[in-house]
């Protein structure tokens, strides 16, 4: 009965050190579920606030932050400053839509000396791919010209006469080339390409000397012999 009677009272005295031993663990895990449940709201709404999409900005300030993008330029004009030093005069137009180049070119040339004189004018159009598509960009070229050049030369004869001879070459030629153009921000560029291709020249004369004429007939039959022609460019231009 003593036993019992121990027994019953450690129980008793056990009891209350149980329960609050099971105090000191339920506290924390109340608290941590406390702070779960507490915390469930305000995570949801940080993750709402994190997902919503942004309010969408007044319309004047979306267009203070996007700057405007420059209009791409789709004409240049270009000169060949150079040539002018020699005597040659020429120049070109291209019209650019998209990667796609229309070009079309004149020149002419004159020379003189005290018993010469040399002229001459030409045109050509082109095609012109872009593969940057615009126009500052390399780009690849086929080209189809005509060439009209004449010389005239005079020369002083065994019984002191004076005599002119004449020599006047045609020139159709087809080519392809490779080039670059770099441009600035406002427009200037320089341009350079470079390229070759066929050509039929033929040379005639207005001289009724036998010896002109066989002359002119050489020439030609050296022309035909080297079908090349050969095509550039190194010119100074304006986009716009």
């Amino acid at each position: 009965m003593l036993d019992d009677g121990r027994t019953i009272g450690m129980a008793r005295a056990r009891a209350p050190v149980a329960g609050h031993l099971l105090l000191i663990l339920e506290e924390p895990c109340m608290r941590l579920i406390s702070t779960i449940l507490l915390g469930l709201p305000l995570a949801a709404g940080v993750a709402a606030a994190d997902t919503a999409p942004p309010a969408p900005a007044p319309a004047a300030a979306v267009a203070a932050q996007q700057p405007e993008a420059p209009t791409e330029k789709t004409i240049s004009i270009n000169l060949d400053p150079g040539g002018a030093l020699q005597g040659y005069y020429g120049g070109n137009v291209e019209w650019l839509h998209g990667s796609h180049g229309l070009l079309v070119q004149g020149s002419f040339f004159h020379k003189t000396s005290d018993d010469s004189s040399v002229s001459g004018f030409g045109g050509k159009v082109g095609y012109r791919w872009h593969w940057r598509g615009r126009m500052n960009s390399g780009f690849l070229g086929l080209n189809a010209s005509l060439d009209l050049g004449s010389a005239t030369k005079t020369t002083t004869d065994m019984a002191g006469q004076m005599m002119t001879s004449d020599l006047s070459v045609r020139t159709i030629a087809v080519t392809a080339d490779i080039g670059k153009r770099w441009q600035l921000d406002n427009g200037i560029n320089v341009t350079f390409a470079i390229g070759a291709g066929w050509a039929n020249r033929t040379v005639s004369t207005s001289s009724n000397d036998p010896t002109d004429k066989q002359a002119a007939k050489d020439i030609e039959d050296l022309l035909a012999f080297l079908p090349i022609a050969f095509d550039g460019e190194l010119s100074l231009g304006y986009s716009f």
